[in-house]
């Protein structure tokens, strides 16, 4: 898939726990945790940090110590870069993914 006109350099992204709902930037839940949320971090969590190029192009890999369960699922393109806590930013795209 292409996100187009990202007018930004460094970016981050997340596997999030529902499905995309077009207009509704909430729907798609939030970060999808391996631990129902108890424990944050790069080993509960689908982090996906990239930086777009001036190409336009990206490249982001996440290796994760678990098995995101088959659903519809979403990866939320975000504002800013994640921050240490996890977040980053407002919610710019949604492009679904189905396991």
């Amino acid at each position: 898939r292409h996100v187009v006109a990202l007018a930004l350099a460094d970016a981050g992204a997340h596997v999030h726990a529902g499905p995309c709902v077009a207009g509704d930037g909430a729907a798609a839940g939030p970060h999808y945790n391996s631990t129902g949320g108890a424990v944050v971090g790069p080993s509960t969590e689908v982090w996906l940090d990239f930086t777009v190029r001036p190409d336009g192009t990206a490249l982001a890999v996440a290796l994760v110590p678990f098995v995101v369960p088959p659903g519809a699922r979403s990866i939320v393109i975000h504002a800013m870069a994640r921050m240490p806590n996890g977040m980053a930013g407002a919610r710019l795209a949604c492009l679904p993914l189905q396991l």
